[in-house]
């Protein structure tokens, strides 16, 4: 959605780094909400949440998947890495 869509569809408008920039946001907020809904958060901690992830997950992040799909050309190399860093996380989560 966010890159095979939206990036695609702003970077035809904007340009690369305003596609990245844009996706990643919406990107990084969305990756907050899971945590939210799991976890109850209170209002402050899904705010503290989405500003976190505005600069780990959403933009910086983000931007890497969208040169990785830029430079492959496919949406796979993306979507793995993605579902490795996120495998990953979980393993050592507790």
């Amino acid at each position: 959605m966010f890159r095979g869509y939206l990036f695609s569809k702003i970077e035809e408008e904007m340009g690369f780094w305003i596609a990245a920039i844009i996706s990643g946001v919406l990107f990084g907020a969305a990756h907050s909400l899971v945590p939210a809904i799991l976890y109850d958060f209170t209002l402050g901690q899904l705010i503290r949440s989405i500003l976190s992830n505005l600069l780990g997950q959403g933009i910086l992040i983000s931007g890497v998947f969208a040169l990785l799909y830029k430079k492959s050309h496919t949406l796979f190399v993306p979507v793995l890495i993605h579902a490795v860093l996120d495998y990953s996380s979980i393993l050592f989560i507790k």
